[in-house]
Parts: structure tokens; sequence; C-alpha cells
């Protein structure tokens, strides 16, 4: 991939066909030390921050930025990303700073603190690229790239950000009013913003839902396409879900010069979700028909974020259902669908069964495996009702709670409140199967139950004499 425009990729990698699908949660970094932050104090130690964004240099971008924040008690700010080492100099306070490692501190604490502080971010990520990038004259960057966040880090401190230059700014991050809004524990995965020359593309969406598509400065692929690339994916998952997963989402389409078809993508799910696409500017009608990576990003959307346990149900649910809804998009063929799952299936659940979920936190186990964990509980669900229910409808009743991707649930209560559209409990069960290492049933023969059979050339074709074959177009074409 050209340098100019290598993927933004966090820190918690996770990849799928080869290709980079990444998706964080909030608890992550508020578990084992990934920030530094200092005890939760008795009430807000910090009750507010407020930062005003000047970019002072377009050509390698610099910012300005003014921190307000007030409290009880604020002790200082800190580096959201270790990575921007000397990147970040401070240029103002309002009392003394001493700077240790990632933090600059101020003794005794203050009421107010107000830092002015430059990041050459383009000096950051020149070293680092997952903090960032450049795509002809616009630059794109996660919020922790820019924010230093408060210290002590609480749950209670409010953010409150405003760009106060007339560089085009354009950011996934809650909005209300003229500010964009987050809660300060949110910013080392806060969402993504551009600063620079892109062109940005609603689309409005079912019951005034809202999705941005922002495409980055250089040659680029039709906006016409990109346009109806977009629409299209939302719509399969508006189908899925009754609705559109959260009220506004922004995708950041970054198109890389001389490819043709779409490359990665990166899901950042705070305060408002933001995803990053790299697409060929060479794509065409056919390269965004065959794109799988964009429906896979906006499902994640309708699903909560869990820790380090939730990721084969987190991942291996997008990697099921989102050739399912290219089906019943029309973006599919059937016999591919299946032709997909009875390749990558038994070996992913053949890796899951050997390391048990507990240790299924990356690789081929947590994605296929996931999703053939997911097959497994359909074939159940739809078995048990005669066709009449299946796991989506165990998913609808897990986002009709309120769960989404910028909320983190514990994986058990998630499985416990789908498993309640179900005659009997599944998920719970067949976690509790393969939390540690198992042996994994037949996966040939379950397919040769549900018609999916290969012919004497190798391909797969289907039998609709099959025993489970009502169940099989019950899966592909929903209820």
């Amino acid at each position: 991939m050209d340098g100019a425009t290598r993927p933004i990729v966090p820190s918690f990698t996770r990849t799928a066909r080869l290709k980079r699908c990444t998706r964080l949660a909030a608890a992550l970094l508020l578990c084992g030390g990934c920030v530094d932050r200092a005890p939760t104090l008795p009430g807000a130690a910090v009750s507010e921050c407020r930062y005003a964004i000047e970019p002072r240099a377009e050509r390698e971008l610099v910012l300005d930025v003014t921190a307000r924040c007030r409290g009880p008690r604020v002790t200082g700010l800190a580096l959201s990303r270790p990575e921007l080492g000397d990147a970040v100099t401070v240029l103002s306070t309002s009392a003394p700073l001493e700077r240790r490692g990632t933090r600059f501190v101020v003794e005794p604490p203050r009421p107010l603190l107000i830092v002015r502080y430059r990041v050459e971010l383009e000096r950051a990520f020149g070293e680092h690229p997952e903090l960032g990038l450049r795509a002809g004259s616009s630059v794109l960057a996660p919020a922790s790239s820019f924010l230093l966040h408060p210290l002590p880090l609480e749950v209670e401190t409010a953010v409150i950000v405003e760009a106060t230059s007339s560089l085009p700014f354009a950011t996934a991050l809650e909005r209300r009013g003229g500010h964009y809004r987050l809660a300060a524990h949110e910013i080392p995965v806060a969402s993504y913003a551009a600063f620079g020359r892109f062109t940005t593309i609603p689309l409005e969406l079912p019951d005034e839902a809202r999705l941005e598509l922002v495409l980055l400065d250089g040659p680029a692929p039709d906006r016409g396409l990109v346009r109806s690339w977009g629409l299209a994916s939302a719509r399969a998952v508006v189908d899925f879900y009754g609705r559109f997963p959260v009220a506004r989402a922004t995708v950041f389409v970054v198109p890389v010069p001389a490819r043709a078809g779409t490359l990665d993508g990166v899901l950042l799910p705070e305060s408002a979700p933001g995803i990053v696409v790299h697409v060929g500017a060479e794509s065409g009608a056919e390269s965004f028909a065959a794109d799988w990576i964009l429906i896979h990003e906006l499902f994640h959307l309708g699903v909560p974020s869990f820790r380090g346990e939730g990721r084969w149900f987190d991942e291996g649910l997008a990697v099921y259902f989102g050739p399912i809804l290219r089906v019943r998009a029309g973006l599919l063929d059937e016999q591919a669908l299946w032709e997909e799952f009875a390749r990558e299936m038994p070996p992913g659940l053949e890796a899951l069964a050997q390391r048990g979920l507990v240790r299924a936190r990356s690789g081929n186990g947590a994605y296929w495996g996931g999703a053939a964990l997911c097959l497994l509980a359909d074939l159940e669900i739809r078995t048990d009702s005669g066709g009449k229910i299946g796991l989506e409808d165990g998913i609808r009743r897990l986002h009709a709670s309120g769960a989404h991707a910028s909320e983190v649930v514990p994986l058990d209560r998630a499985l416990a409140l789908s498993d309640q559209a179900f005659p009997r409990p599944v998920l719970r069960p067949l976690a509790a199967r393969f939390a540690r290492k198992t042996s994994p049933p037949d996966l040939s023969a379950l397919f040769a139950r549900l018609g999916v059979m290969r012919d004497e050339a190798g391909r797969i074709v289907l039998d609709d004499d099959a025993e489970l074959a009502p169940v099989r177009r019950a899966i592909v074409h929903g209820n």
C-alpha cells in the first residue's frame, strides 16, 4: 500500500480473511493499565475539560490545542497515546507543570488548569501509522492522537471539543450544537477526525438516523459509486436490525492510488462510531458490489463491545451474518456464501476448539471459529422452532435492549439476553461447551444434512431435497 495512505491500525488489531477489520472496546483501555491514570476519588476530581483545536500548519499538520480542566483536584494531563512522545510540546500553562514520562503533572492539584500545547501530528504518525495518515491534502487521525486526557482519568469527567479554525474539520465524535462531546475515559478510544480537503456525502436513513461518508483527498472512485455503496451497505444492515443500529455514524473513505476494491476497515466506537475504509482509487461498480468490509463494520454497530472474553461472539457474528446480509441484499450469490462457509468454518472451528473461547482472542479461531459457533446455534434454534426463529432474533433482542458498539457489557449478560428470544437457552450452553479445549463436531456431516455438497469437480452444489434444506433456506433468507 502506498506510504501516504497506510491504514490507521489501533493497538488491539484483529485480522480476518487476510484483511484488517478491527474493533476497540472502551473497557480494554480501562483494565490492565493501558493508559496512565490516577485512582478515582470520591466525587469527580475533574468535572469538565474543554479543548479548543486550532490547526497551525496545513502542509505538515500541526495542531495547537488549549485544554481548560476544572474540578476539585486537577492534577495534570497525560498523553492518550504513549507513541506521541516528543511530538507534543507544552506552549503555556496557568500553573507550572512537570513532565513525568507520558504525564504533565501540577503540584499541588488545582481547581482550574489551563494548558496550551502543540501536536506535530505528522511527525508522530511518520513512525506510528496507527496515529494517523495523510491522503492528498487531507489528514485523518483518531482523537487520541491530539487530545491529552485529564488526570485523574475518571468516568464522570465531561469533555467538550471545538474546532476554532477555518481549516475544514470533520469528526465522528458526538455533535451537540457547535461542539463535540465525550467522556474523558473515552479519549483513548475516541473516534476519528479529518482535517483539510475532503468531500462529505450525507446519507439519510430511516428513523432520522444519519450515516456520513467523508471521502478524503486524492484520486478517488466516482462519488456516485461511493454513495451507492454506502447506501446499499447501510440498507442491508437496516433490514437486519429493523433500523440503523445507531443514531449517527461516520465512514472515512481513504482512496488508495492505483488499486481497486476495498482493502481494509477499522472501527472506533466512541463517542459516536467512526469507521475508516481504504478503497482503491480505481474501484468501479464491480469492486464495490464485491465488498464485504463495510457491511461487516456496520453490522458491528448493533452489537455491544466486550472485554477480552467476547471476541469470538463479536467477530463471529459479523463474519457469519455479513455474507447472509449480502445475499439478502442481492450482492452475493447463495452458492458463493456456502462455498465460503464450507471452506473457512472447519479450520476456524478446529482452531477455536483447540484453544477454547477463553483464549480465542485473535486469528482464525475468533473469526471463523466464532462464525461456526453462530451456525451451530442457528441450526439448533431453527430446528427447535421449525425454522420460524433464528439466531438473528436473539441478536435483535440484544440490540433492542439498548446494546450497541459504544456500550460495554459482560459477555454472559449478552448471551443471556439473546437466549431470551429462543424456546430454550442455546448460546450460553454452547459457550460453556467451548469454554475450554474440546472436540469440535463434524461440520462436513452438518453441511451434508443442510444440502451443501461438492460435485466431482469440487464445486459446491445445493441439494434442495436434503434433510435440513428448509433450515438452510431459512438461515439465508430469513423467517
